[in-house]
């Protein structure tokens, strides 16, 4: 009988030998198990992935939603952020050096009939992002003249703030007013 078998095939000779009942029984439990592991070990997983997931998704529709409101609220605020560079670019032009400052002033003073009887710069403040410098003026003219100056010189677009004014009436129809003005220039960001 070894004659028709190989010697391969000689070590699963005893397989043949054992009843078709206990082959059928253990193939049977052999694709349980696998079936079982499958079962398990595969779909199972791939089951709990599904939920999760499911369960993520109105949690990342909303996450969606979220991050386009913020896309739309961060292009509004871009846009502001161009215009206000854009204004302040355009400011930056208007906002002239301190002696161009002081010239616009004398030529305002000049072009409302006042007089400038004093001119005395004070104190100055260097800081990171601006320059101010404290100028005391006293101007003689009629009231007209005088209100003339600061109407002008609120509408030149200088940034001068206006500390003090006192307006002293020296003879009929002739006023001194004495102002402390505050130049200030803005700097660029460095």
């Amino acid at each position: 009988m070894d004659y028709f078998f190989s010697k391969s095939t000689i070590k699963f000779r005893r397989l043949f030998l054992l009843p078709t009942s206990l082959l059928y029984t253990s193939t049977f439990i052999i694709l349980l198990v696998i079936s079982l592991g499958w079962y398990f070990f595969v779909f199972q997983a791939i089951t709990a992935t599904h939920v999760y997931y499911l369960n993520q998704l109105p949690l990342l529709k909303k996450t969606v939603t979220c991050l386009d409101q913020k896309k739309t609220e961060n292009t509004k605020i871009s846009q502001t952020l161009t215009n206000l560079k854009n204004e302040r670019a355009v400011s930056a032009k208007q906002i002239a050096s301190f002696d161009e400052c002081m010239q616009k002033v004398f030529d305002l003073i000049n072009s409302s009939n006042a007089f400038l009887t004093s001119y005395m710069p004070s104190k100055e403040i260097d800081k990171k992002w601006y320059f101010k410098k404290t100028v005391n003026y006293t101007i003689k003219g009629s009231f007209e003249h005088i209100v003339s100056f600061f109407e002008d010189l609120a509408k030149s677009g200088l940034c001068i703030q206006c500390k003090q004014l006192i307006i002293n009436k020296i003879e009929d129809g002739l006023l001194q007013a004495t102002a402390i003005l505050d130049f200030i220039e803005i700097k660029n960001g460095e």
